[in-house]
């Protein structure tokens, strides 16, 4: 039977300073019986105990590791650096990790920690691989750094898991949070850092071309992607940083920083390393594209909810410098006040989505020869207390930065159905965005609210704005397809403020083409806007595209419009956004969406 090492003097004091609150230190002496069936038990479920002196890595095994791993393993395992050795390279998460986080204050006693992982056993007919359970609590000095880790680890599907491999693990196998686990670990992150006035950064590290792994080579692509970018990531990463899923592509990073250089640096450090050199799919080859956002907490932070934001922000700001950038949250004055305003936003929101008080007003879409309405668009108000109608105006901006863009977009969905149900002559377009074009759970949706409103799909047109499309062009290309399979018609909005190419255009294979406003506004006095619509409109003839030009707010730039040959007009020169047909006006976005 394997014996127990001596503790060292400082686990003694450790031991004596938390001595009412912890449990005691284990003994290789008093074979009584009660000892006898304590070991029996622990041997039947494959089970031992530990205790760890982190400062020393002297590690301490209870009396039957030995009938556990064997004792000829146990006696090579007498530090935590020995047991480290044993931890399996893919197994992205173990004991020291998880207890030199420091999540948590140890206020007397101890703070509990639980983490599952494989280790790699040596034996004379080769490594056996076993997942084990790890739990217990670790004790901190007065600086709150852990000093002291006593447990238990036992032995789980001994022979089942000798089977998996990375490729086949669920995602907590392989340390990677969940959104929820993630921002609660961020919070208990956040209350050490109060508690000891220490800094940690926030990062969220967005995989830019992930989907276009899956769109060139398979979904199957994707999970290889994801799965080694998370590897290199936590080859780059310290022990006590932090790795979680934010959405999808995106992977939340924390980690401990002493000023906004050192963040800098770590977040160069992991586009260094993740961006490295091609992953290979199995299917073929592709260099992951990252962008990094991050926010110093809680100098710049302080909660989870702005700290998410901020990061985001950051996230946002590095993106529009193209994959392969990072930025670090500089406040200033103008930008603080904007993000209080934002978050302001984001309440109201929220809050009519919660009390069903968004509604779509409808502007209608006039045929340019004949002025007879072809359809209307649906735009998204707010409904306030009076029933008066309020334009979203940023709100839109806050939405899409913020992820509650979708929400919007399954409760415009519900009310346009309603609509084509109570008036079965009515056409309508309504507006998607990019991120909801990508997400599944709307599509299904969708799908279904046709399949049980046959005849509808013909009497729809989805828009969705260029500058989006042609970031995502190669996601959104099987979103589009789906659309006109099921009998919609697509359009472009805003055309012409992101350029699209000839091959963009020939890729979407889309319906109809609206021409932004700004374009639109000065037609009649201006010389250059005059030539990039007739460019426009040609493009779109050459590839058989129905068009519409938005904002037309007098006469003489509707008629020029019909001299060149547009097949839709629209603006408030032609027709207000109304509730329904024949209702109250209502005030229009500044920017139509």
């Amino acid at each position: 039977m394997f014996q127990v090492q001596k503790a060292s003097n400082e686990l003694d004091v450790v031991q004596k300073r938390a001595a009412s609150g912890n449990p005691p230190v284990f003994s290789a002496q008093g074979e009584d019986d009660a000892v006898s069936l304590e070991e029996t038990v622990l041997n039947d479920i494959q089970e031992t105990v530990y205790q760890w002196d982190v400062p020393t890595g002297a590690l301490t095994w209870g009396r039957n590791a030995g009938e556990i791993f064997g004792a000829e393993i146990v006696d090579t395992i007498c530090t935590g650096k020995d047991f480290d050795a044993l931890i399996d390279a893919d197994a992205l998460t173990n004991r020291h990790q998880t207890v030199c986080n420091s999540i948590g204050v140890d206020y007397g006693n101890g703070v509990p920690f639980e983490v599952e992982y494989r280790l790699r056993l040596p034996g004379t007919d080769g490594d056996k691989m076993v997942w084990v359970q790890d739990r217990g609590r670790w004790f901190a000095d007065s600086g709150g750094r852990p000093v002291v880790a006593r447990g238990a680890l036992r032995i789980i599907d001994p022979f089942g898991a000798q089977t998996l491999s990375l490729s086949t693990l669920p995602d907590q196998m392989i340390a990677l949070a969940s959104r929820a686990q993630f921002l609660d670990m961020l919070e208990s992150m956040l209350l050490v850092a109060q508690h000891y006035k220490s800094l940690f950064a926030l990062a969220i590290v967005s995989i830019d071309n992930l989907q276009i792994a899956g769109d060139v080579y398979g979904p199957t692509a994707i999970d290889k992607v994801a799965r080694d970018v998370l590897l290199r990531l936590r080859g780059v990463l310290r022990s006590s940083d932090l790795v979680g899923q934010l959405a999808d592509g995106q992977i939340g990073v924390i980690f401990k920083i002493s000023d906004s250089s050192e963040a800098a640096f770590a977040a160069g450090r992991i586009i260094d390393a993740v961006s490295l050199k091609p992953i290979e799919t199995g299917q073929g080859p592709l260099v992951p594209m990252v962008s990094v956002g991050a926010v110093i907490v809680p100098t710049h932070a302080a909660t989870v909810r702005t700290a998410v934001e901020t990061a985001g922000a950051a996230l946002d700001y590095a993106r529009r410098n193209g994959p392969g950038h990072f930025a670090v949250h500089s406040p200033d004055y103008d930008t603080v006040a904007t993000r209080m305003t934002d978050m302001r936003i984001a309440d109201d929101l929220i809050f009519a989505i919660n009390e069903r008080r968004l509604v779509v007003a409808r502007q209608p879409v006039l045929v340019a020869d004949g002025n007879t309405i072809a359809f209307y668009e649906c735009l998204v108000r707010m409904e306030r207390e009076d029933g008066s109608l309020l334009a979203l105006g940023d709100a839109i901006r806050v939405a899409e930065m913020l992820g509650l863009v979708r929400m919007i977009d399954f409760r415009v969905m519900e009310l346009v159905i309603k609509a084509l149900q109570d008036d079965p002559d009515i056409i309508l377009s309504f507006n998607v965005s990019v991120e909801t074009a990508t997400d599944q759970e709307w599509l299904i949706a969708f799908e279904a609210a046709l399949a049980q409103n046959p005849g509808f799909a013909n009497r729809l047109i989805v828009e969705m704005t260029e500058t989006a499309l042609i970031r995502n062009i190669d996601r959104i290309r099987s979103f589009v397809a789906r659309l006109r399979e099921l009998g919609c018609r697509v359009a472009i909005d805003d055309f012409g403020a992101g350029y699209t190419s000839f091959r963009n255009l020939k890729l979407l294979q889309v319906d109809m083409v609206k021409i932004d406003g700004s374009f639109i506004r000065n037609l009649v006095s201006s010389s250059e806007d005059e030539v990039f619509v007739r460019t426009l409109l040609e493009l779109a003839r050459n590839f058989n595209l129905e068009s519409v030009a938005e904002m037309v707010e007098d006469e003489r730039t509707a008629e020029k419009l019909r001299t060149m040959g547009v097949t839709y007009l629209q603006g408030f020169h032609l027709g207000m956004p109304v509730r329904s047909p024949g209702g109250e006006s209502v005030p229009p976005l500044i920017r139509e969406a």
